[in-house]
């Protein structure tokens, strides 16, 4: 950097030395300071996303320059320009809840600051701005009484949200980033209330006062005294009303978070009973109009950054496009879904319902974009103490899936349990038994666990615990015999293999499929994918079928799924031949082999290396992604005229909505769809909408003259939507 000149710095171009240091390392050497920590280095590179970036870029500056400088937290204010300060609160804090950071977002308002909140607390004079006129609706109220609860309340909910994500069950570097740049939320909260008297007893003067501990029933009180001077101290008008409804809005979520910080200490219907009443209160608040001050108006000073003291960071901020209001409305009425949704299938765990109704909520959860915060809500309520799966004995979980897929009596659990309290040794075959199913339990409640992370630590998870499950199949070979010796004979000791085996097929096509929508495949790469997908998707059919019984309703539906993907991705390499992709030009030396066939399968087997493992006596997963079986099937189908490619993909696209049509005959509890249904029907329809769109475009292909390519459009949750044409 070079000298500044006033307030903007100089820089010089880094680039060339950069270049010279390049040419003299050799492959696999790096450069590193000794005294710069490894995440310092990371931080270094930018992917221009303001969640991940480490804010060297600050290049909205210029924005701040003509916004007042002037904050004054004594300002005297009118009731429209206190519902703006609120409204402009509101739109950062739900930008926090998305993972930006507090010093983009919460603490660019000038109020959250200690200094601010204790001028708010005092009684000392109000001040009015420069050229602004003494008026009756510039209650002192307003400023010390109103906006003083709302701040503590954001700042208590923030405070809540930041502790739960702080567990770190559910986010990474990221998702959010929980730095708290110098300041606390115990010391803010503090700061808004008046310090206490001075102790009339001799006290240590190097003795620190005690930080005074504000909860969640003191910035409830704050609120409800906010609410009541508004009815005491104002007439009747539009504003009042709007000002009245944010703050029993903020009141509601304030309970709800708070509830949700000890899941144990609560209950679903208790969970459900707020959720209903916030639902009703944002409508109303989503039509009112609002002033719009001027960039000089000391109102704009509130959030300016520049116009306080910097907060201490390694960094300077960058810019974080922050929500408009509206989105922000619409953000939170989807976060309480969010959380609806895990009240939901916890009150319906309690009522019974079993392993399907559990495992197609979290499956569409993992499909689903959330915050961090409701993810990691869905996970505390998930696997807390004496909540859903904890409520009850490991057992329970376990028994359920083997039953529901492989028609395993649900008594034998409880026969297993009785003879273990008569046995007297410690590896005796109840007891061995048992201790299988524990460890079943977890890996089951381990695939939900993976369904309340964001894609990409979905997949690593998934990837890292599958040996969990091939470890489980090959005790098998030592639990079967032992539950022969203690269990009836018509239990059917062979289906508990091939129900585990299925169990995480399932999860690894999800992982696959997954990668379309987090753009993790090249476009030279889908064809690949698709053809180790329909081999996936075949074994997992075929295990489907060997389970499938009558009164199975959910294999059944499973086995619909299975073949819908594997027809899906038949057509999708079919379809591909017709509109080819061109292959990506690699600059790198590292991919730079001599023979582009060398290249490429160097880059299939290492896209697919993670596909390894054997299951006891089933197929070795390896031989599933195999390069020479590609290849020869490419050939293939390069060799096949495109009349013929174009009747083969639209029988596939035929089999996936005659598929598609026998799933949505089985009735949804029976399929596991009575927890938020519309996720099942929307995937149906989209996939129907595809099938048959994809189907007339390739009609259209083979009745002109085949020199112009279809026009395909991918429209489902999970393949991505592409337009391939000309």
């Amino acid at each position: 950097m070079g000298e500044s000149n006033g307030r903007e710095p100089l820089f010089s171009d880094a680039l060339p030395l950069i270049n010279s240091a390049l040419k003299q390392l050799r492959p696999g050497q790096v450069i590193k300071i000794e005294d710069m920590p490894l995440t310092q280095i990371m931080s270094a590179a930018e992917i221009m996303d303001p969640r991940t970036d480490s804010y060297l870029a600050h290049s909205n500056q210029s924005n701040t320059k003509n916004i007042s400088n002037d904050f004054n937290p004594r300002l005297e204010l009118l009731p429209q320009e206190l519902l703006w300060i609120i409204d402009q609160l509101f739109r950062l804090e739900i930008t926090f809840l998305d993972g930006h950071p507090l010093i983009s977002t919460l603490f660019t308002c000038q109020y959250i600051r200690p200094d601010a909140l204790a001028a708010l607390s005092s009684h000392s004079s109000p001040t009015l701005t420069e050229g602004t006129k003494k008026d009756e609706d510039r209650e002192p109220g307003l400023r010390n009484v109103v906006l003083r609860a709302m701040l503590l309340a954001t700042i208590k909910c923030a405070e809540i949200v930041w502790d739960e994500t702080c567990k770190g069950n559910v986010y990474e570097h990221e998702d959010v980033h929980l730095s708290l740049f110098g300041l606390s939320f115990e010391s803010l909260l503090a700061s808004a209330y008046p310090p206490p008297p001075p102790s009339p007893l001799r006290v240590d003067p190097t003795t620190e006062p005690e930080l005074l501990v504000v909860g969640v029933d003191d910035v409830l009180e704050a609120l409800d005294v906010a609410q009541n001077w508004l009815v005491d101290k104002m007439d009747e008008s539009p504003i009042r009303q709007a000002l009245l409804g944010r703050i029993a809005l903020k009141m509601e979520f304030l309970y709800v978070v708070a509830l949700l910080t000890s899941p144990p200490h609560t209950s679903a219907t208790q969970l459900l009973t707020h959720y209903s009443r916030i639902r009703p209160l944002i409508s109303p608040l989503t039509t009112f109009a609002h002033i719009s001050p001027s960039p000089t108006d000391p109102l704009s000073a509130i959030f300016n950054p520049a116009a306080g003291i910097p907060l201490p960071s390694f960094q300077p901020i960058r810019e974080t496009p922050i929500f408009e209001l509206q989105e922000s409305w619409a953000r939170l009425a989807s976060l309480i879904g969010e959380m609806e949704s895990s009240a939901l299938i916890w009150e319906a765990w309690n009522e019974g319902s079993g392993w399907p109704a559990v495992r197609q909520f979290y499956l569409y959860l993992g499909r689903r974009e959330a915050s961090p915060y409701a993810r990691s809500i869905h996970q505390s309520i998930t696997f807390s103490s004496r909540t859903l799966f904890a409520s009850s004995p490991p057992i329970t979980l376990v028994s359920s899936f083997f039953h529901t897929i492989s028609g395993v009596p649900i008594s034998i659990w409880s026969t297993l349990v009785a003879t273990r309290d008569s046995e007297k040794t410690w590896n005796s075959p109840a007891r061995k038994i048992l201790g299988w199913a524990d460890r079943v339990c977890l890996v089951l409640t381990g695939a939900l666990s993976a369904s309340c992370q964001n894609r990409a630590r979905s997949w690593r998870l998934v990837v890292k615990n599958r040996g969990s499950t091939f470890q489980l199949v090959d005790e098998l070979k030592e639990i079967v015999p032992l539950m022969q010796s203690v269990l009836p004979a018509s239990t059917p000791f062979n289906s508990f293999e091939p129900a585990l085996v299925a169990l995480l097929y399932s999860q690894l096509l999800e992982v696959l499929l997954s990668g379309f929508e987090m753009d993790l495949y090249e476009s030279d790469e889908w064809v690949r994918v698709w053809w180790v997908i329909e081999r996936l998707a075949v074994r997992l059919e075929e295990l489907w079928a060997a389970l499938s019984a009558p009164g199975r309703d959910y294999v059944q539906a499973k086995w619909f799924e299975a073949r819908v993907i594997r027809s899906m991705a038949a057509a999708s390499i079919l379809t591909s031949s017709l509109t080819p992709v061109k292959p990506i030009k690699r600059v790198s030396p590292l991919l730079d082999f001599e023979k582009p066939g060398v290249m490429d399968r160097a880059r299939f087997q290492r896209r697919f290396k993670w596909l390894q493992g054997r299951f006891g006596n089933q197929e070795d997963l390896c031989t599933i992604p195999d390069w020479e079986e590609f290849s020869i099937e490419m050939e293939q189908l390069a060799g096949l005229p495109s009349d013929q490619v174009v009747q083969r993909a639209s029988e596939a696209y035929r089999d996936a909505v005659g598929s598609l049509t026998g799933l949505a005959t089985i009735p949804l509890p029976s399929r596991g769809g009575q927890i938020r249904p519309e996720h099942s029907v929307r995937w149906i329809a989209a996939l129907r909408r595809t099938c048959f769109a994809n189907q007339n475009a390739l009609g259209t292909f083979a009745s002109t003259d085949a020199q112009a390519e279809p026009n395909l459009r991918w429209d489902s949750p999970w393949f991505p939507v592409k337009e391939w044409s000309r």
